[in-house]
């Protein structure tokens, strides 16, 4: 992958959200792996990208790739990465769907590493995640004039565990989960009259 990416870059920097091509000395390498996506760095002279190649078949994610990439374009400066370049697509040089975001830098705590102050500053970028205010429910791409006025928490529940059920279904054969998902929906659904309250949303 290192090769394609290499290639990719050089012949269309673009594509990788770049706006010049990569010289000798700029680095490619990977940062992980996720349940869905691979994410490789990119480094050409200041820029840094992290290009998030898909592991699976795009309808087996979790989440569609354009829900997640317009969400990112909705997330204020400062908190996450922006999003750059979106290719749905896996007749392209990776060989495989992928999106590109900017670089945020940071680095994984032990639970012991956390502390109040860290606690409250993530608690304000959520805070400032959550500012803005919405009339109406809804996915993100869904347009406004057909997004719902009430949250359907024991129907969003419902379709997790569809979802799961499709594409994993030893999961959701396993005796412990099949009493933990009858509780939480059962709890989910006397919980709804709390949600049917709800005059904005974000």
């Amino acid at each position: 992958m290192v090769d394609r990416l290499v290639h990719l870059a050089g012949q269309a920097p673009a594509a990788v959200g770049l706006g010049s091509s990569p010289g000798d000395g700029d680095e490619v390498r990977l940062l992980g792996h996720g349940e869905s996506f691979a994410a490789w760095l990119l480094e050409a002279g200041e820029q840094r990208v992290v290009v998030r190649i898909a592991r699976r078949p795009v309808e087996e994610l979790p989440r569609p790739m354009q829900e997640e990439f317009h969400g990112l374009s909705l997330v204020p400066e400062g908190i996450g990465p922006q999003a750059l370049v979106l290719e749905e697509s896996a007749d392209n040089p990776l060989g495989a769907p992928y999106m590109v975001v900017s670089f945020v830098p940071g680095r994984v705590l032990t639970p012991g590493q956390w502390t109040p102050a860290l606690v409250r500053a993530h608690a304000q970028q959520m805070a400032r995640l959550h500012a803005q205010r919405f009339d109406r429910c809804g996915e993100l791409t869904t347009p406004e004039e057909e997004r719902r006025e009430a949250v359907d928490i024991a129907g969003q529940f419902a379709a997790g565990l569809d979802w799961w059920n499709d594409n994993h279904p030893g999961v959701m054969n396993e005796p412990d989960v099949t009493r933990l998902a009858r509780k939480v929906g059962a709890y989910l659904q006397d919980a709804q009259k709390v949600f049917n309250r709800l005059e904005s949303f974000a």
